[in-house]
């Protein structure tokens, strides 16, 4: 898979990608970093035309933006106000519209109704825990 997504990318088949195109090269390898990240992995690189697909592999290896069942849990447990493993779907919105790299509204509205939870006013997070940690490794 890694092969056909570097090849994909190296549009002049030279055995090169542009830097330029490393976010794009990382995201479609299934992973989702930060632009933080991204604009990090970037400069790593600025002095080069481009990565071949070796330092491509050891890229990826070094990626660490895989979150497991128990990190998401994590998350969500610090907004349970009263540890009852729900939190108000209004704080989700809240968190994810303004915290980090914020959603928009539209993206959570539509986060909320591929997760079932549109129409909520409270969400048991465990049950999304598991919901997103089965997502994220389908696409790996």
């Amino acid at each position: 898979m890694f092969r056909q997504v570097f090849n994909f990318l190296d549009k002049q088949k030279c055995g090169l990608v542009s830097c330029e195109k490393l976010g794009e090269l990382v995201r479609i390898s299934g992973f989702n970093p930060t632009e933080a990240e991204i604009a990090n992995i970037k400069s790593r690189y600025s002095e080069k035309t481009g990565i071949t697909f070796d330092e491509y592999i050891k890229l990826l290896s070094g990626l660490d933006c895989i979150a497991t069942e128990d990190d998401i849990r994590g998350a969500f447990k610090v907004f349970d106000k009263y540890n009852d493993g729900k939190i108000k779907v209004d704080l989700l919105r809240n968190v994810l519209t303004r915290v980090g790299e914020p959603l928009t509204d539209r993206e959570v509205d539509n986060f909320l109704e591929i997760m079932g939870m549109k129409d909520r006013d409270y969400i048991e997070y465990d049950a999304l825990c598991s919901q997103l940690a089965s997502y994220v490794y389908e696409c790996l």
